[in-house]
């Protein structure tokens, strides 16, 4: 059971980032879902050290624009900037395309709003001296009995 519990998260993200050292091309199929619209695969690259070969892989409906681009070689000290850079630029897009009109929402904005149709539906309207009145007398009562 606790196997089952640590992979039933696996292939949930829109950007996977792999890491390849076989001589084979990595087939995205590898970890198949409905998400995994974007794949960046690194090559570390065998007679040149220090230079990985990118293979950036998306789906049909989707246009990565980098910085990292398919096929590239870089560099091992610019190569971690590069790949998140890139994984954030494509999980953007897709979160953006999905959005409809509205656009993506971070988490803090959709917290924002569900808060202010909570508050709306079930709240009461105080003005500040209410409230400030009902604290400190409950505090009196409190106090002076």
């Amino acid at each position: 059971m606790a196997q089952l519990n640590k992979k039933k998260h696996i292939g949930n993200d829109f950007v996977n980032i792999v890491w390849s050292e076989h001589k084979r091309d990595y087939l995205p199929m590898c970890i198949s879902s409905e998400f995994n619209d974007v794949v960046i695969v690194i090559y570390p690259q065998q007679r040149r050290k220090g230079l990985f070969k990118i293979s950036v892989i998306t789906k049909d409906n989707v246009d990565v624009s980098g910085p990292l681009l398919d096929g590239m070689v870089v560099g091992e000290e610019g190569l971690s900037e590069l790949v998140r850079k890139t994984a954030i630029n494509a999980n953007q897009y897709i979160r953006e395309k999905q959005g409809g009109e509205g656009g993506y929402k971070n988490g803090g904005e959709v917290r924002g709003e569900l808060i202010g149709k909570i508050s709306k539906e079930f709240g009461e309207a105080y003005h500040a001296e209410d409230v400030v009145n009902t604290l400190y007398s409950n505090t009196y009562k409190v106090y002076s009995e």
